[in-house]
């Protein structure tokens, strides 16, 4: 690692500060009814305000610029083993409560899976949430992510979850931000004929699948980190690192455009 990669140390807020101080004593869910209720910090709770306004419209589909784009995905004949995946997502299901079940699952149109979110802020709390589970549907549920991505996307999911982790030790906030801070929603009968999937959201990773036959569509998908390395070298996962490469051509773009 070099000079650089461990700066962000510098740019660490003070602890002592109310907010930092407050969240400290909070869980995921005493944290977010606080954003809810105190609407701070106000530019954050006004952005999610306008989210909710815009999750009650329809969804006419992806745009940019005001005009729907089309055909922006295809059937086509892919090697994805839904029928194995379904099978992981399956043992996941044997191992939950009724309650659980109920609350995993959704219809395969449910408007829900639009409503997942990437804050800290626990703004919708849907499925199972993995840091309140037990270790076998933890894993079960690891699995079918494992199963899902190929393994460099899996490498990268684990990498992001690992790093919040990393971020929850560094601010004392391990109950809002951890390894397992995320939610997953089934959405749909599981299949190997016809499609369902499932949604996957927490702080910095939000993966949202769609399967069918044997083809598997992840989108809309976000990955990020704060920071993105790991460098403590008492941290179980010192070392870990992402996002390095998009970092990199993300420089060499802005770099390339003129003052």
């Amino acid at each position: 690692m070099t000079e650089d990669d461990n700066a962000f140390w510098q740019f660490l807020p003070d602890l002592t500060e109310p907010r930092f101080a407050t969240l400290q004593q909070q869980d995921a869910h005493e944290y977010a009814a606080a954003f809810e209720r105190n609407a701070q910090p106000p530019w954050l709770h006004g952005l999610w305000q306008h989210w909710r306004q815009l999750f009650e419209e329809p969804f006419w589909g992806i745009t940019n610029d005001g005009v729907i784009r089309p055909g922006l995905f295809s059937l086509q004949e892919e090697d994805v083993l839904v029928a194995e995946i379904a099978t992981v997502a399956q043992r996941l299901l044997s191992l939950l409560e009724e309650n659980e079940r109920e609350r995993i699952s959704y219809h395969i149109d449910s408007p829900e899976w639009r409503s997942w979110s990437n804050p800290e802020f626990l703004l919708s709390n849907k499925g199972i949430r993995l840091d309140e589970v037990n270790a076998n549907v933890r894993d079960a549920a690891m699995k079918l992510l494992q199963r899902t991505l190929s393994l460099e996307g899996y490498q990268k999911a684990l990498g992001a979850m690992r790093i919040n982790g990393f971020l929850g030790r560094l601010v004392k906030a391990l109950r809002i931000c951890n390894d397992f801070s995320y939610n997953l929603v089934l959405f749909g009968r599981l299949s190997a004929t016809t499609p369902w999937g499932f949604s996957f959201y927490g702080h910095h990773l939000c993966l949202n699948v769609l399967l069918y036959r044997n083809q598997t569509v992840v989108s809309p998908c976000f990955t990020g980190a704060e920071p993105n390395v790991i460098d403590d070298p008492h941290d179980p996962y010192v070392g870990t690192r992402i996002l390095q490469e998009e970092e990199r051509l993300g420089l060499q773009l802005i770099q390339s455009l003129p003052p």
